[in-house]
């Protein structure tokens, strides 16, 4: 591990598991400040008595996850992994590229990822990771829908646009192509493969990234063509 300083320090085995805890902890956090947003829906019309019985639901549930948080059995040999390896490996896992849109309150916003995948065929729902840190998992929580977009083949400029930080680019979607999609009116690339537009259905913190588990409530085919990938791209975002 490398210091504030620079310099590369030895971590013991028991302060590792205690930053594993932390970690944990922190996500568990996490759970109980977004509880209320896995069925959105369900807030609509309910009582002040239902509200409270719905928090103490949630609340009991994330005393579960603690209780079961205490009972991480950490291997002895966790913290000797081959580094190298596991990078190399994650790195020879195939990707494709997407733009994850979303819109609220007025903005319309957009990031380039690639953690995705389909979850499930009826109903259909697929799940990306979106990093903590970002703009768009924010506006996500708040807007309840997000778009996922498909780029073409030959579109590296695009998702680069895409991939810029918010400080860097606060509007990334300025100057590209977008259209209303038909259920949230989440903003989606008219110069795209495809899209779909999804309904936040639940999030899972992960790390230093979360979760965002969508059900496909529309979708659009803009252009033929083949999909642009990681590889092909040549951008690394795994490891």
């Amino acid at each position: 591990m490398i210091d504030n300083r620079g310099r590369e320090i030895e971590i013991s085995r028991s302060e590792r598991i205690i930053g594993v805890r932390a970690r944990l902890d922190q996500q568990l956090r996490d759970v109980a400040r977004i509880w209320r947003l896995r069925q959105p829906e369900a807030r609509e019309g309910e009582t002040e008595k239902q509200h409270h019985h719905a928090e103490q639901t949630g609340v009991e549930d994330v005393r579960t996850m603690a209780r079961c948080i205490a009972r991480v059995n950490i291997p002895a040999s966790w913290g000797d992994m081959d580094e190298a390896a596991k990078k190399a490996i994650l790195r020879h896992f195939p990707y494709g590229l997407y733009a994850v849109t979303v819109a609220h309150d007025g903005e319309d916003h957009g990031m380039t990822a690639n953690w995705l995948t389909q979850a499930a065929f009826e109903p259909p729902m697929i799940v990306v990771a979106v990093e903590n840190t970002s703009k768009t998992i924010a506006m996500i929580r708040d807007a309840h829908h997000f778009a996922i977009n498909l780029f073409l083949t030959g579109q590296r400029d695009l998702a680069g646009k895409l991939g810029r930080s918010s400080e860097q680019s606060p509007q990334k979607l300025k100057g590209i192509k977008t259209k209303p999609a038909p259920v949230a009116g989440t903003p989606v690339l008219v110069d795209a493969l495809g899209w779909v537009e999804c309904r936040v259905v639940a999030t899972l913190p992960a790390g230093d990234h979360t979760l965002v588990l969508g059900q496909i409530e529309a979708a659009g085919v803009e252009h033929e063509g083949e999909p642009l990938t990681l590889q092909e791209a040549g951008f690394k975002y795994s490891g």
